[in-house]
């Protein structure tokens, strides 16, 4: 969903994944920068305040199929993946392997620690972690039936290295969605 701002530069739009639906209300997982424009929107809103929006873009979507899933996030990539996986049956398959640097970019943690039959990998890149493996998702050394849908979200170089390297492997059913 694309938020649209007003500041002293004119106005402006930011693009976040939605991690949760109910009616007209939605959750978002946005990384605060210190010093990123939208970054700055955020934190002058009130509570209950009006947020001008541009429409609900659905293209990184959950494929309806009962095939197995396996799904790589970086950071805040986690949001549009955590939607999915919390809407998957218990009956499906699913794997997720989520990276961020350090344990204090950690988050979601227990929420994703409660979904039934989850297959949880949790990796950290510059920090080792107490429970969590060290180091980049190894994408090489996931094994997969040929018929698994892979999801894929966050950084764009994990994005684009993980989709060319799950091509070259055979498989066709990746589906993508990177963070600029």
């Amino acid at each position: 969903m694309s938020l649209i701002w007003q500041d002293e530069d004119g106005e402006f739009q930011r693009s976040y994944s939605i991690t949760r639906q109910q009616k007209n209300q939605y959750t978002f997982l946005i990384k605060l920068t210190e010093h990123g424009r939208g970054s700055r929107a955020l934190r002058a809103i009130s509570l209950w305040e009006s947020i001008l929006t541009r429409g609900v873009l659905w293209h990184f979507i959950l494929q309806d199929t009962s095939k197995p899933k396996i799904f790589l996030a970086t950071g805040t990539g986690l949001a549009p993946i955590y939607n999915m996986i919390s809407s998957l049956s218990e009956d499906v398959k699913k794997s997720l392997y989520f990276s961020v640097s350090t344990e204090a970019e950690l988050f979601y943690i227990d929420k994703l620690h409660s979904i039934w039959n989850l297959d949880l990998h949790i990796h950290t890149t510059r920090q080792k972690v107490e429970w969590y493996k060290e180091g980049r998702i190894d994408i090489d050394h996931i094994e997969a039936n040929p018929d698994t849908e892979w999801y894929l979200c966050g950084n764009p170089r994990m994005v684009s290295e993980a989709r060319e390297k799950l091509m070259n492997r055979g498989f066709t059913k990746v589906y993508s969605e990177e963070f600029n």
